[in-house]
């Protein structure tokens, strides 16, 4: 699997390959030409299809695709390295192929690709058996679950808020791993509204704030062939967060606080009886 710098060669009845929705990347058999002046990843394929019982019980949609938000965040760091070179990386919810968190192994300092399936953690440890990352290390790893002592720059999420069941653990999970300075990489489509919700999570949620990148969307509309039926569910947007500072933090705090309305009348006589004392004879000499 390659960056694509052209169209990728049309696809024969007999390859066996793995579904892209925004073919950003070239997919080639093993036995194809190898380009010098192109990164490659080798991607072995499972023989058989994925059984439904393996994607039941939690988020386990990365078992059945690429999908469009791992593919774009994946080119997006290819073209843009100093976004995570020297960096400690984590992605989460990788799937069966951790694209973005392979490709941020060739620029990063190390880089942990997790999921919460097993089936996918297999795959993810077959494909880096197969490519020399040593800086790479594979882990299962349910969101809010356990304990963590190392922090990450960078954490990368790629088309994991499509369930709003899953965001206190998602946003537990960023809140356990990211360093005080790092940031996060979430990049999804807004596919039936689930981007929209997951922001307003974070907003009521308070721990971090949120910014989109347009860079992204500049490359995205520029680079992505999508009819107008298909934008809402295949079109990745790409939001970067980071911690709140603590004014953000004491904001939402004293926002919440309720006031007894007998302290709030008794604090506001006294105010009034200082200001309507004094303020006329201050008047004065400030006028002087």
């Amino acid at each position: 699997m390659r960056r694509s710098t052209r169209p990728p060669r049309r696809a024969k009845k007999s390859d066996r390959s793995l579904r892209s929705t925004l073919r950003l990347f070239s997919m080639t058999s093993s036995d194809s030409e190898a380009e010098d002046d192109v990164y490659s990843l080798c991607v072995p394929l499972p023989e058989d299809r994925i059984s439904l019982r393996h994607i039941s019980g939690f988020d386990n949609t990365g078992n059945v695709r690429i999908w469009p938000g791992g593919e774009a965040l994946a080119y997006y760091l290819s073209i843009r390295p100093p976004l995570v070179s020297g960096k400690l990386v984590l992605e989460l919810g990788a799937g069966l192929v951790g694209l973005p968190g392979f490709i941020a192994a060739i620029y990063a300092t190390r880089v942990r690709i997790t999921d919460g399936n097993e089936h996918s953690v297999a795959s993810l440890r077959d494909i880096a058996k197969r490519n020399p990352l040593p800086n790479v290390e594979i882990e299962q790893l349910r969101w809010g679950a356990g304990a963590e002592e190392r922090k990450f720059d960078l954490i990368l999420a790629a088309d994991c808020v499509f369930f709003s069941e899953y965001y206190e653990d998602l946003l537990n999970t960023f809140d356990r791993f990211l360093a005080q300075k790092g940031l996060v990489y979430v990049c999804s489509p807004k596919r039936k509204g689930s981007l929209d919700r997951f922001i307003e999570y974070i907003e009521d949620d308070s721990r971090f704030t949120f910014e989109f990148i347009p860079e992204f969307d500049y490359i995205m509309d520029d680079l992505c062939i999508l009819k107008d039926e298909q934008r809402d569910a295949e079109l990745p947007y790409l939001l970067s967060l980071k911690r709140c500072l603590l004014d953000h933090t004491i904001c939402f705090i004293l926002g919440k606080v309720q006031f007894d309305p007998e302290v709030v009348a008794h604090v506001s006589a006294l105010v009034w009886d200082t200001v309507s004392s004094d303020w006329t004879s201050d008047l004065l000499a400030f006028s002087k």
